[in-house]
């Protein structure tokens, strides 16, 4: 299971609008809700693959969509928690996409090309999570609803591993699935 989220950006938040949740929680009315391109938060249970991740660097482009595209690709509940869980954001002078302008910027889209033949990164973004989250107004309660996946969020299988390692883990899905659905393979 992958929990995600977008962040509320908030220009220059001080210490007494950090200082509790309500305070946070106002001026989070202030912010805007960043792209659905933007996951800030990852809340896995125990079964998430995270050895098996690529050693991407956290706060640059790429890895977040990945890890969203990864999860649906290998049919891991996913969940945009967006709605109910609130992500602040402390925008300062350098702006929501500083992480790009670092000299390793580029370090996760490079590393990731190396690793897959091409990757859809659109399938990664919070919207093409299986389900969301909502919050009944009247008793607060949280309700899980399963999306409708939009087009763009498709195809899933256009992010391919690389060379002879492709086929080696296609064959390996497939006697995993025919296991698992009690056929023996040849």
């Amino acid at each position: 299971m992958l929990i995600v989220g977008q962040r509320t950006n908030v220009k220059e938040v001080t210490a007494e609008q950090a200082s509790t949740f309500e305070n946070i929680t106002k001026v989070s009315k202030a912010g805007k809700l960043f792209t659905p391109w933007g996951a800030d938060y990852f809340i896995t249970n125990a079964v998430y693959p995270w050895k098996e991740c690529p050693e991407v660097v956290i706060g640059r482009r790429a890895y977040d969509n990945w890890l969203i595209l990864n999860a649906r690709k290998r049919e891991h509940t996913t969940i945009d928690a967006t709605k109910t869980l609130l992500a602040l954001h402390q925008t300062t002078k350098a702006g929501n996409v500083e992480g790009h302008t670092h000299s390793n910027g580029n370090f996760n889209a490079k590393l990731l090309s190396k690793l897959y033949k091409r990757i859809n990164y659109a399938a990664g973004l919070t919207i093409c999570t299986s389900y969301t989250t909502t919050r009944y107004e009247t008793t607060k309660e949280i309700q899980l609803l399963q999306r409708k996946i939009g087009k763009k969020c498709f195809p899933i299988f256009d992010y391919l591993l690389s060379g002879s390692t492709r086929y080696i883990y296609f064959y390996t899905m497939l006697c995993y699935k025919c296991k698992t659905a009690g056929i023996q393979s040849v």
